[in-house]
């Protein structure tokens, strides 16, 4: 099983431009986003930033997804 980044994150990052922006819009280092990436996991209340500033459902961040 691999798992794939949520939707969601890639919907975000799409939306901010890059991941560098986007980590730029919540505030924190790039290598955040590239451990999200990596675990397919976002912190919660980052989720919830990223829901107020994209529309994106925060529980969607979290979405496991296998192949």
């Amino acid at each position: 099983m691999i798992k794939e980044k949520p939707a969601a994150l890639r919907e975000a990052i799409e939306m901010a431009g890059s991941q560098t922006k986007l980590a730029v819009v919540l505030g924190i280092h790039k290598s955040n986003i590239s451990q999200w990436v990596r675990r397919g996991r976002v912190p919660s209340k980052h989720a919830i930033e990223m829901q107020r500033h994209f529309g994106i459902v925060a529980m969607r961040f979290n979405e496991q997804v296998e192949s």
